[in-house]
């Protein structure tokens, strides 16, 4: 792997199969976002191609959690032309199409991270960081052009960029990016949940997720277990054809995700599977076959000119967190050294950081525990916040009788049926808004619903609300939230 520089931007090559790819990488993704600004970084890509001519150049991009790829495979020279126009519009955003692209990513409804990754470090993380990269409350529709300047400025820049290539680097290649600051990434604390243990989930099928320490041989924990339960679930019982995952890096850690898929009525039956599986890992770890098979996989994308982009991929994202890039031949070897009873110790700590969530049916519904895995307890009831309070309309029927809102200096409640929600205006991440009603979202992935035919006096709650939340405030459509 070579290194050099392009107008301030750092250059990765290797040399790969023909024809040529290249890929201009930001380090700005999903993780970045907010829970009013979530799919901005797919916003962004759409924007930066509004520009470019037709062409029947093989190129696209891609958002995932930590980063946005802009990506071309082709003649050099073509490939220098796409990334150089990528560059200039990124430069100067073209807002005029906003409206049109907002739309369009509307319905393409892309995810930066598959859905087993996405749906569990929503339960885990809530309505912040790593909680939104399966999605958040605002409607990619209700961006606005100063969230697409603001976003645009703060991570588009030379200092948090890399170029790579399979090959030479294009002598007509000019990407010029502003100077800036690289993205400094704090990914906050996860909820505090009582683990090992299992959540309903909206998922068709089980996903179990654990957490372990940061080490880039430990996805061999995962590759393993996907094949020993694929082994089961497909070759031997015919109830499953695949087993897919993701992985997700943040920072010290690493967030694992599994999700088998299977007939409908039979998802206890794949997640005891999935549970014991990994609990056989913990208590035993893997033949020296399974390993072997497991490191296998990597040597022979080693020895794959076809791989040279992941690989080239793989080294940008590490240097852009200020770490220095491996050769693919130097991770080989470490993974060469992994031990059945390093794989062992890291199945024992996945085992008692894990979490299952299961098919329910609406999110009212309560899942059955598992074997060593029981249900996780729903939050506590908060103490209401300090303030003005807002009670029940004596003609709202159908309104809990204890149903009651509070506004104070210093937050937000509303209690319902015995249960109170409370939050720090801090904490209020997202507010949905129509003329008589409020969705008010809380960064530990809570809500509750405000409604003028339930609550007196709501024009004083609702002039309260909106100027403490206006900068996480958004208004959708009148029926929208009922």
């Amino acid at each position: 792997m070579r290194r050099s520089e392009h107008h301030g931007i750092p250059v990765l090559t290797m040399d790969g199969a023909a024809p040529l790819f290249g890929a201009l990488m930001i380090r700005a993704g999903a993780l970045d976002e907010t829970a009013r600004t979530t799919q901005i970084s797919h916003v962004l890509e759409h924007l930066a191609h509004t520009r470019l001519p037709r062409t029947h150049l093989d190129h696209n991009a891609t958002v995932t959690p930590s980063t946005t790829v802009f990506h071309a495979t082709g003649r050099p020279g073509a490939v220098a032309d796409h990334l150089n126009a990528i560059a200039e519009a990124l430069r100067d955003l073209p807002l005029e199409h906003l409206a049109r692209e907002l739309d369009v990513v509307d319905v393409e409804a892309g995810v930066s991270a598959h859905p087993a990754i996405g749906l569990s470090a929503g339960v885990r993380f809530g309505s912040q960081g790593p909680g939104l990269i399966g999605g958040g409350p605002a409607p990619v529709t209700t961006l606005t052009e100063q969230h697409l300047r603001e976003y645009a400025s703060r991570h588009v820049s030379r200092d948090n960029a890399v170029l790579v290539f399979s090959g030479e680097v294009p002598g007509n290649l000019d990407v010029r990016l502003p100077a800036g600051t690289r993205n400094v990434r704090v990914v906050p604390e996860p909820l505090q949940l009582e683990l090992p243990g299992v959540v309903g989930s909206p998922a068709p099928f089980p996903i179990l997720s654990y957490v372990l320490p940061r080490d880039d041989r430990a996805w061999l924990l995962g590759a393993i277990l996907e094949d020993r339960v694929t082994q089961e679930l497909r070759h031997r019982r015919g109830m499953s054809y695949s087993v897919e995952g993701d992985v997700l890096h943040l920072g010290d850690r690493v967030l694992v995700a599994h999700m088998p898929d299977g007939r409908e009525g039979q998802e206890r039956a794949l997640a005891e599977q999935l549970w014991a599986s990994l609990r056989e890992l913990a208590d035993h770890g893997p033949s020296e076959e399974e390993l072997e098979h497991a490191v296998g996989a990597f040597a022979e994308a080693v020895h794959d000119p076809r791989a040279v982009p992941d690989h080239l991929l793989t080294a940008a994202s590490a240097l852009l967190v200020g770490e220095t890039p491996q050769a693919p031949e130097d991770v080989l070897d470490d993974l060469r050294g992994v031990t059945p009873d390093q794989v062992r110790r890291w199945a024992g700590v996945a085992v008692e950081g894990s979490l299952m969530l299961m098919p329910t049916e609406g999110p009212e519904a309560t899942p059955e525990s598992l074997p060593g895995l029981p249900v996780v307890p729903d939050p506590p009831s908060d103490s209401p916040v300090e303030g003005r309070a807002f009670r029940r309309r004596a003609v709202a029927l159908l309104a809990p009788s204890d149903l009651r809102a509070v506004v104070g200096p210093d937050g937000i409640s509303l209690t319902a049926r015995a249960y109170t929600w409370a939050a720090a205006w801090e904490d209020v991440v997202a507010v949905a808004r129509t003329s008589r009603d409020r969705e008010v979202h809380l960064r530990d992935g809570r809500s509750f619903h405000l409604c003028d035919r339930h609550l007196k006096d709501t024009a004083a709650l609702f002039d309260v609300l909106d100027e403490r939340t206006a900068d996480v405030s958004f208004q959708v459509p009148e029926d929208s939230l009922h």
